[in-house]
């Protein structure tokens, strides 16, 4: 990825997560972070990873920004200038949860080399 993309990139993670702090007032979205944006080379799709606090909300928050998206983009064209903005799809992030339960599986791996090696004695 070329460093311009990186850099809208950052700058839109940065814009989104203050708009969505600041502007939404939807209680199904309850809170969100956005841990990274992904955008197209060609500046049409950005694709928003966010991540929910509290399994139940995961859903509705995700479909509720979903259909803020269109509003995100009018406030994101007040803030930043660019030739296209892009469109906004957001998902979830999957890479904590996975983060989160390879942990677990090394926790699982130790305690049974602990307890091979103690039956060992």
């Amino acid at each position: 990825m070329n460093q311009r993309l990186n850099r809208v990139d950052q700058l839109l993670k940065e814009e989104i997560s203050k708009i969505i702090q600041q502007g939404l007032d939807d209680p199904a979205i309850g809170f969100i972070t956005v841990t990274r944006v992904k955008t197209c080379s060609d500046l049409r799709l950005a694709k928003v990873y966010i991540t929910v606090i509290g399994d139940e909300k995961k859903d509705t928050a995700l479909k509720a920004v979903n259909k803020a998206s269109k509003y995100i983009k009018r406030r994101l064209s007040e803030k930043i200038t660019l030739r296209y903005l892009p469109d906004l799809k957001f998902y979830e992030d999957e890479s904590i949860n996975e983060g989160m339960r390879i942990e677990k599986l090394f926790r699982q791996i130790e305690e049974k080399k602990k307890e091979k090696d103690k039956n060992e004695l």
